[in-house]
């Protein structure tokens, strides 16, 4: 009986095509929407120390702002457009998920509290989450086998691009006009480029079947049987729970971890921020070439370079998130940025090449369900938490005792005697919660490692 597996092209025996014009142009555009994605979801953890400060906020508030209150919502939506996807024309549902997000994005701007945020922050996770699942199938058909180690790191690459504009945008028009002008300004763009994609991007299927509209011929459950029954998937899916978890927590504070300890304010936190995304950028790519020039009939070399770079990023995110030298602060986190981005191509291409043809949405969705809500929602709870609650012991007191005493991580007005006392609480608990965070990063890299040795990487017929 003939199946994807055994119609399939060995990897080794695809030669990559020269790259045409409209190629560069989807490149280009879908390497913009995932920038714009990562824009909009990082803008809480530059601007929460504002928002805390204003809305009386605890550190495990705003994880429960940048986890569940996004992740969850995030994941689902990746998994309904994905199945929609999976009939409809990509370009159509991509561009309605683009202008979604994008809309509640500035409407964060308008929050009074924190249910207020939530609500907002949970529309933006249903938008965001059809944007690198559908995002990603379109350029697994749009590009040859051997070109999408490269291609992916490219795309891989809008999460670094993002992380050197977002801090100097967002602080630029923080200081001038305050963070709610702030949502609004990165927010409405979107809503441009989403009628640039309706109108330009094209659906590969079109060509292939006359028609993009067809009927799914299984369930999703039928779907992901055959997903888990394969090792490789299983394994990379593992991965990125342990990978979600670890990069949510680091994402949705470094910010406020160098503001804490470092004494720095939201400029010059979020220039560092920009810097260490610029050798991210890097990173990114070097990780798609290595997995590209490395790879063999199996593809192993995917899993492998993700592998490597994780396990790097947890070395340099710990060494950074533990020390006080200010001068072995910076180095870390900027090398720790750059290996942890190398694996974002290579892991990518990886989930790609092992699933079949008509499931590689859904492939991709069940993968980020798997980094976002299985793992993005714990990490910046855990890390809020381990904050908290570390903070409370530097104050020898509950955590209510501690929230009353240090609101929002300050003083009351008045008790100057407590002004030190809870700034340095605050920093305390925050340099451990990310210090733990970071050794998941090593759990992540196990996985991938495993995941290497059963992969069988294949251009379904």
């Amino acid at each position: 009986m003939a199946s994807d597996a055994s119609a399939a092209t060995p990897l080794a025996a695809t030669v990559s095509e020269q790259w045409r014009p409209y190629q560069f142009y989807a490149l280009v555009l879908l390497t913009l929407i995932v920038v714009l994605n990562y824009l909009d979801r990082y803008s809480l953890s530059l601007l929460q120390e504002s928002i805390k400060h204003d809305l009386k906020l605890s550190d495990w508030q705003l994880g429960l702002l940048s986890g569940p209150a996004f992740t969850l919502f995030y994941s689902v939506g990746g998994i309904v457009l994905a199945r929609y996807a999976e009939r409809l024309h990509r370009g159509t549902i991509l561009a309605a998920a683009l202008g979604v997000w994008s809309t509640m994005t500035a409407l964060c701007g308008a929050a009074g509290n924190f249910a207020q945020l939530a609500l907002c922050r949970l529309g933006m996770g249903i938008g965001e989450g059809g944007c690198i699942p559908i995002n990603l199938s379109l350029a697994t058909e749009t590009f040859s086998i051997r070109q999408r180690g490269l291609v992916m790191a490219i795309i891989g690459a809008g999460n670094p691009i993002s992380g050197i504009i977002t801090p100097l945008l967002i602080a630029a028009v923080a200081r001038a006009f305050g963070w709610r002008d702030a949502f609004v300004a990165i927010g409405l763009p979107g809503v441009v480029i989403a009628l640039l994609v309706h109108f330009t991007l094209r659906d590969p299927r079109a060509r292939a079947r006359g028609s993009v509209q067809h009927q799914a011929t299984t369930s999703l459950v039928a779907d992901a049987r055959v997903l888990f029954g394969n090792p490789a998937f299983l394994l990379l899916f593992v991965a990125a729970i342990f990978t979600g978890m670890a990069v949510s927590g680091v994402g949705a504070f470094r910010v406020s971890y160098l503001m804490r300890t470092q004494g720095m304010d939201l400029t010059h936190a979020g220039a560092i921020w920009s810097i260490a995304s610029a050798a991210g950028l890097l990173g990114a790519v070097a990780g798609g070439y290595l997995a590209d020039h490395f790879a063999d009939e199996r593809g192993r070399s995917y899993p492998i370079v993700a592998a490597i770079s994780l396990m790097l990023t947890f070395a340099g995110y710990f060494i950074g998130f533990t020390q006080s030298d200010p001068a072995v602060v910076m180095v870390a986190l900027i090398a720790g940025s750059f290996t942890y981005n190398m694996k974002d191509g290579p892991v990518y291409a990886a989930v790609q090449n092992v699933v079949p043809k008509r499931m590689r949405t859904t492939g991709a969705a069940l993968y980020m369900f798997a980094a976002t809500s299985l793992g993005g929602a714990s990490g910046p709870m855990l890390a809020g938490g381990v904050s908290d609650l570390v903070g409370a012991h530097h104050v020898h007191a509950t955590l209510s005792a501690y929230a009353a005493t240090c609101p929002g991580g300050r003083a009351l007005p008045g008790v100057a005697a407590n002004i030190g006392l809870c700034a340095q609480a605050s920093a305390d608990g925050l340099r451990w919660g990310l210090a733990l965070l970071s050794a998941v990063f090593a759990l992540a890299a196990i996985f991938d490692a495993l995941a290497s040795r059963s992969m069988h990487a294949r251009e379904p017929a």
